[in-house]
């Protein structure tokens, strides 16, 4: 791109490790604003569903991107949980020929940056031997098969053997799935016996060691006093703690700043390596500082307002849910779904964008559950619901390929978050939110997919059973000859229309006609002539009766 003219840089993430991944996005941001240069950023989901099957439909929205019209791209490789899809993406960008880095996971033919988490986690735990006397240690570990989670427990190991260090054989928690409740489980077996509790436990990351605080308190045991713990990652919730979590931070920030520069091609003199050290971030829960920090000193209105987001965000989902229920049309549905969001789009942020597969639309008016969409989106998509700077703009079908709609784009740099909407193995289609990730926080972003895919789907499924009963009732009430109700139809319908004027003090009127010499136009002309009479009898009796009446054939 010659000139002025404004860049535009791809980043591919996973949508489940948030800090990491709004910590780089805040990095890359930091350099594109400067430099003129918009930023997508396509999150995605891989996710087990209810057979315990791996869904990975979500990937299908790199469908959108032509890696030719952009300059350049980064990759949060590590957290891209399918192989295949990062070998895909891979090959179409080398294909594309533009600049491209991969953050943490070395890709052949692609540049690297990653962090070395090694370098403050050895220094981290250096703290706690030479500043705190520590002998007796603990490790709960991640997962075995990621980079990250490896290069720790080789960086525990390397300082205990250097250190002299014996390990307890029932010290060592491996092989975890960095879920909260293996820690849990690893810690409840760790300080069961207040007789026999390590010294210090060092965790895997700070959500293990907050884990492991929780327990702690549960026993009885007081820390740092009782039992040191440390973590790593530096996550927010580590500084608000009491006490504060001793962690090490990545600087995920920075990554994404050098990122950044070098697919745009600047100088990058300011880093001295493409392997940026961990640095230790010292708080309380190892035994230094008792001062509460500014975070821990606000913890109640932090916790207040914490909880109100849950609240809010859980009434956001009811409240979104409640369009779908009090509305029967598809028209209603999205005209009411955009006032809904007009009002209150907090979580989604002032400028954002629902964009669904025109076919699916089809579908979705015509309530035809059998209908899918195509794998891969293409050709023209349908932005339903558009909202722009706080205020509701109507509907707009534009082609896909130019990703944004028209109404969201800007003549200043922004960053669009665009993020697939899935039901099952479906892609439904996409949401566009600008210049805010607020929507990832606390991994809302699946659990708001998943809410409003799931409300689309449970409306085609109503409305066509609906369709159905309604369909069947007919069938079953109605003369198939004239086309007018039959004896059953009468009988439940003509009673209950009775009842009801019986019970407003109105009359109620019935009319019998018969068609004379039926049997002679039967004989004479044959029972095809025959009818033919009674249809035209019918037809001409429902011409002329008033809308709300009721004609039958009871003979």
């Amino acid at each position: 791109m010659q000139g002025n003219a404004k860049k535009k840089i791809v980043v591919l993430t996973s949508g489940w490790s948030i800090e990491y991944v709004t910590d780089v996005i805040s990095g890359i941001k930091s350099v594109a604003e400067k430099e003129n240069t918009d930023v997508y950023v396509f999150s995605c989901y891989q996710f087990t569903d209810q057979l315990l099957r791996t869904n990975a439909t979500g990937y299908n929205i790199y469908s959108l991107i032509d890696y030719k019209n952009f300059d350049g791209v980064i990759l949060l490789a590590n957290i891209i949980e399918s192989e295949k899809v990062l070998n895909e993406e891979v090959a179409k960008i080398k294909k594309a020929g533009i600049p491209a880095v991969s953050i943490y996971k070395k890709i052949e033919g692609i540049d690297c940056i990653s962090a070395d988490d090694s370098v403050g986690f050895l220094q981290l735990l250096q703290h706690t031997k030479d500043v705190h006397n520590c002998s007796d240690y603990a490790y709960i570990g991640g997962p075995g098969n990621t980079n990250e989670s490896q290069l720790r427990l080789q960086t525990f190991f390397k300082f205990v053997g250097e250190n002299h260090i014996q390990l307890k054989e029932n010290r060592l928690f491996l092989n975890g799935d960095y879920s909260n409740q293996f820690a849990i489980n690893a810690a409840q077996k760790l300080l069961k016996n207040k007789n026999d509790i390590p010294e210090i436990i060092v965790c895997v990351n700070d959500n293990a060691a907050l884990s492991v605080m929780s327990v702690a308190i549960e026993h009885g045991i007081k820390i740092p006093e009782e039992l040191k713990v440390i973590g790593f990652d530096n996550v927010p919730l580590s500084r608000q703690a009491i006490p504060s979590i001793s962690t090490c931070d990545a600087q995920n920030k920075n990554l994404g700043v050098y990122a950044a520069k070098k697919v745009l091609k600047l100088d990058c003199s300011d880093f001295k390596s493409e392997i940026l050290p961990s640095v230790p971030v010292i708080g309380q829960s190892c035994g230094c500082k008792s001062e509460l920090n500014e975070n821990q000193s606000n913890l109640f209105i932090n916790s207040f307002f914490g909880f109100d987001e849950v609240r809010k965000f859980n009434g956001h989902l009811h409240h979104m849910e409640d369009v779908f229920l009090l509305k029967n049309d598809s028209d209603e549905i999205l005209n009411e779904l955009g006032n809904f969001f007009l009002r209150d789009h907090s979580i989604e942020g002032s400028d954002f964008a629902i964009q669904i597969q025109n076919e699916y639309m089809d579908s979705f008016s015509i309530n035809d559950i059998s209908l899918k969409t195509k794998k891969n989106i293409d050709g023209k998509i349908s932005a339903i619901i558009q909202i722009v700077n706080d205020k509701k703009v109507e509907p707009c079908v534009f082609d896909s390929s130019e990703i944004i709609s028209p109404a969201l784009r800007d003549k200043k740099p922004a960053l669009y978050l665009i993020m697939p909407l899935v039901y099952i193995d479906s892609l439904i289609g996409y949401c566009t939110f600008k210049n805010s990730v607020k929507i990832l926080f606390h991994k809302r972003g699946y659990q708001w997919m998943r809410n409003l895919c799931n409300h689309f789907e449970t409306y085609k499924q109503k409305s066509s059973y609906r369709q159905l009963s309604e369909k069947y009732l007919s069938l079953a009430t109605q003369d198939a000859l004239s086309g007018v109700l039959n004896r059953y139809g009468y009988n439940t319908f003509a009673t209950e229309l009775f009842e009801k004027n019986k019970s407003s003090g109105k009359s109620s009127v019935v009319i019998f006609a018969d068609i004379n010499s039926m049997k002679t136009i039967n004989d004479q002309f044959g029972h095809l002539q025959g009818d033919f009479a009674i249809k035209t009898i019918a037809d001409a009796i429902q011409n002329q009766i008033p809308e709300k009446w009721l004609a039958a054939r009871y003979g």
